[in-house]
């Protein structure tokens, strides 16, 4: 099966519906009909046409590939890019093409469904490309160069989930460019000021690290009153409620969706300390992750 990672001593034989190939030029392509393709260009750039629009495409970009759109390089320049090739099954076993659901079918979704859906809905109304901060470029880039290792690696039992633990992190970033870039006046972005809008980005890049207030007055050289109250005003949040809930959406998207230790998922979304953790998880949604787990999460009836 075409863009496929195939496992090796780890479930041989299983077929993980995801590839990464992490630098290639990109030639023409006909529709993929089966995966969608995110597309990264942090080189050079140039002219192509994307689903019958033509684009001049300049670095760092990003490009939203459906199944059902060409791609056609116009110009004589190569254009080196990464790529992730992914079925919607990685997000959501229920989710097969065409991504669009009738009524009746709706009903049939359960609320964690629907929410897997919002990280779909970047691929699903257009293909595009659009230009992007050189921090969320880096950001991406590093995602993209982790989803590859898990998949050419594979080493342990755990690489199909931690992949897809991965691409959720790149889906959710892949997102807020979408909406930054086409429904501006909905998003955080578009409520901040000049100065806010970095530390929003660097919250968004960096939730994996530790992070104390002191670092970001240090890195963007304002002091601690001035910052809470201009970042309330802008946001609506302080600085660490947002923070935590940038890193509480994604610890609830990998309990639902992965069976990584509650340790390692902790961990990847910057805490360190298991009641803390536990504690913040609660305030969010209800339940400890334990508890969320074994309600939300359908990999627990699966063997993957």
């Amino acid at each position: 099966m075409k863009w496929t990672t195939i496992g090796r001593d780890f479930y041989p034989g299983y077929h993980h519906l995801i590839q990464v190939i992490d630098q290639d030029e990109i030639v023409q392509s006909e529709p993929l009909k089966t995966r969608y393709r995110f597309i990264l260009i942090d080189e050079e750039g140039g002219a192509l046409q994307i689903g019958g629009q033509c684009y001049s495409v300049t670095a760092p970009s990003v490009i939203y590939l459906s199944e059902n759109d060409a791609l056609i390089p116009l110009s004589g320049a190569e254009i080196k890019a990464k790529s992730v090739y992914f079925h919607p099954q990685i997000v959501n076993r229920k989710y097969e093409f065409p991504l669009f659901f009738d009524e009746e079918e709706r009903q049939e979704l359960t609320e964690t469904d629907l929410q897997d859906l919002w990280f779909m809905s970047s691929f699903r109304d257009r293909s595009s490309c659009i230009p992007i901060d050189p921090i969320y470029a880096r950001h991406l880039s590093q995602i993209m160069t982790e989803i590859h290792e898990q998949l050419t690696e594979q080493p342990d039992q755990s690489w199909p989930c931690r992949s897809r633990s991965y691409m959720f992190e790149l889906l959710s970033l892949v997102r807020r460019v979408y909406d930054q870039s086409y429904k501006g006046t909905n998003t955080v972005d578009s409520w901040t000021n000049d100065e806010i809008k970095p530390i929003v980005q660097f919250l968004h890049t960096h939730y994996r690290q530790k992070i104390k207030v002191e670092d970001i007055t240090r890195t963007f050289h304002t002091n601690k009153t001035t910052l809470n109250i201009e970042f309330k005003q802008a946001v609506g949040h302080t600085m660490m409620s947002y923070l935590n809930s940038i890193r509480m959406q994604m610890a609830a998207s990998m309990l639902r969706n992965t069976t990584l230790l509650i340790s390692e998922i902790m961990q990847m979304v910057g805490f360190q300390d298991s009641a803390h953790f536990i504690r913040n998880f609660r305030k969010y949604s209800g339940y400890t992750p334990s508890e969320y787990r074994t309600q939300f999460c359908w990999m627990l009836k699966k063997n993957i």
